[in-house]
């Protein structure tokens, strides 16, 4: 008996001692933790081939061409194989967490064409969702609504509501799935908003033809080491996606991506702290910009000087009547002239193609109000107008003090304070002879003098007329100014 409790104490501290050994094993392995469906990759050589993946449980998950595919609920390892250069191999374990499938697989909004702030939400769900109920909360409280279309692709369900945005603020949505007979509330924090611009849906083809259809994760064209799927989404190591996607998911991926990620964001942003209005065009311009080379250029760059310093000149343009903006209709089929800036106010006229108007104000919500050149005053849609001056050829002072800089009444410290310039405000410089000041005018339309040590002064890049290509085939740049 007592051999046999001696013989029973050391098998249970043997099992303790792998036990305990097995733990930190793994607390020392790198996790991955995918829903059924999902795949990843590890590294850029596994994808090259520089080294070797095998799944201990091909049923759980399985590698191909150096992608992780989740199969089934469970856990399973990865062994990596690495050869030196001595031909020594060397192993690397990953663990592979996978859980059940998502119900949510992408949300996303698309504005409808022609229609004043009404939004489709897009909602691709797992096949095993039956019904879909948005809840929706805002400023005017909190409201169910069924979806209004659901759509079988051959892969997912898609689920769809329409929206208007203009009598909703601050508007977030979850979400109830039925799966068989119960209802699982999804909590997805989905936000809208009615304040800031979205890319419209001119924009979002654009970026769909230049960018190419990819089903499957593929490497960039144009960057090493960098692998994109769908419309140039970008899947970065470890990161779970999605593999084998239909062009539904790849659109849902590239809506979130502009109006979700950072390119939305920040170019709002920037339009809001410089107080600028952009139409929709100029807008959808920036942003597919910005989703090509990067959003680095609204921070430090010769494009942002030129468009503040554009802002800062028409301001003075409009306040103080110095000269005439011209707006020229771009759109072959005319533009319609309306007495209120709306699209359901009276049609007062149309105007002809690459007819001119003066601009009697800034742009406000997307509209101008005009003169045409017979005296009739109203409303056009900014959308469809290039605008042309002849700018100010005064160089552009910027205040370099975050204190501010104070504008005075006459070139020194003993004369009146106007004003305090805030910090990396513009000013109109209109003259530097004053021994260490400058005059210059603000984009209210104040004169004054500053310091000249606390003004960073840029060029005017505006200093001609500027020319808005308005052919949707291009236009031919000659050597000489014929035909031939």
């Amino acid at each position: 008996m007592k051999k046999f409790k001696i013989f029973l104490c050391f098998l249970m501290i043997t099992v303790a001692f792998f036990t305990e050994k097995t733990y930190s094993l793994d607390k020392n392995i790198n996790e991955f933790v995918l829903h059924k469906g999902q795949s990843l990759y590890i590294s850029c050589d596994h994808l090259c081939g520089k080294t070797t993946l095998k799944s201990e449980n091909d049923s759980i998950a399985s590698v191909k061409n150096g992608i992780i595919k989740a199969n089934s609920v469970g856990e399973t390892y990865i062994t990596e194989v690495k050869t030196d250069l001595n031909g020594h191999n060397f192993e690397t374990k990953y663990k592979i967490n996978v859980l059940p499938p998502m119900l949510i697989l992408h949300t996303f909004c698309e504005p409808i064409s022609d229609s004043n702030n009404n939004v489709i939400v897009s909602v691709i769900t797992d096949t095993c969702v039956d019904q879909l109920k948005f809840l929706i909360s805002s400023s005017n409280g909190v409201s169910e609504k069924i979806y209004e279309k659901k759509i079988h692709d051959g892969k997912n369900f898609i689920y769809k509501i329409q929206l208007n945005l203009k009598s909703l603020t601050d508007v977030k949505i979850n979400f109830w799935a039925k799966v068989g007979s119960e209802w699982q509330y999804i909590e997805r924090n989905f936000c809208l908003s009615n304040t800031n611009k979205i890319p419209s849906d001119k924009c979002i083809s654009y970026i769909i033809e230049r960018e190419g259809f990819h089903s499957n994760l593929e490497s960039d064209d144009c960057v090493t080491n960098v692998y994109d799927i769908g419309y140039g989404h970008v899947v970065k190591e470890g990161e779970p996606f999605f593999n084998n996607i239909t062009k539904t998911e790849a659109r849902a991926m590239l809506c979130d991506k502009l109006n979700n990620g950072k390119y939305t964001k920040m170019l709002n942003d920037f339009i809001s702290q410089n107080n600028l209005e952009f139409s929709q065009n100029q807008f959808d311009a920036l942003l597919s910009f910005s989703y090509n080379v990067g959003t680095s250029w609204l921070i430090d760059s010769g494009l942002q000087d030129i468009i503040l310093s554009i802002n800062n000149t028409d301001k003075n343009n409009f306040l103080n009547k110095t000269s005439k903006l011209i707006g020229t209709v771009i759109s072959d089929n005319g533009l319609r002239l309306r007495e209120q800036a709306n699209t359901n106010s009276k049609i007062l006229t149309v105007l002809k193609f690459n007819e001119k108007v003066e601009l009697l104000s800034e742009i406000c919500d997307g509209w101008y109000k005009v003169k045409t050149s017979d005296g009739h005053e109203g409303f056009c849609c900014a959308e469809f107008l290039t605008i042309k001056n002849n700018y100010n050829c005064s160089d552009i002072g910027i205040v370099n003090s975050t204190d501010g800089l104070r504008l005075r009444t006459e070139p020194n410290t003993d004369s009146s304070i106007k004003s305090v310039l805030k910090f990396n405000e513009r000013v109109n410089i209109l003259n530097k002879d004053y021994n260490g000041w400058y005059k210059v005018k603000t984009s209210e339309g104040h004169e004054g003098f500053c310091c000249a040590e606390f003004l960073t002064v840029k060029n005017n890049y505006n200093c001609s007329d500027i020319g808005i290509v308005n052919s949707t085939d291009g236009l031919r740049l000659r050597t000489e100014p014929n035909t031939d």
